[in-house]
């Protein structure tokens, strides 16, 4: 008998999961759209290639013009040993109800 390894896939990383720190996503700016702006963000958790993000309260309204058709474009993923730029499917949205970050979101993204 012949035994078979099942293979691991982690979207677009191609040796297992690199640990993601923090993401930087790409905004326009509502009162000039000819503005970009970057918000970096923290990596809450991570668990292979969905990241879980913490948005302070004040950027929810921007960040929710960016996930309104749940793809966000060109974000960067910082690890400790490398950076690369992406695309990320939004998975979820909750707000904290309670603890130190009461208020806050967090956004579930899948790497793409």
């Amino acid at each position: 008998m012949e035994k078979v390894e099942k293979e691991k896939k982690y979207g677009p990383f191609d040796e297992g999961v690199i640990p993601i720190y923090s993401v930087d996503v790409p905004i326009l700016d509502p009162s000039n759209p000819e503005e970009l702006k970057i918000l970096n963000f923290s990596v809450h958790s991570q668990s292979g290639d969905i990241v879980c993000i913490l948005v302070p309260a004040k950027h929810i309204t921007v960040i929710q013009s960016v996930i309104k058709d749940n793809r966000i474009s060109d974000i960067r993923f910082y690890s400790d040993t490398s950076l690369f730029i992406g695309e990320g499917i939004i998975r979820s949205v909750s707000r904290i109800k309670s603890g130190p970050d009461k208020g806050n979101y967090l956004i579930e993204i899948h790497i793409k």
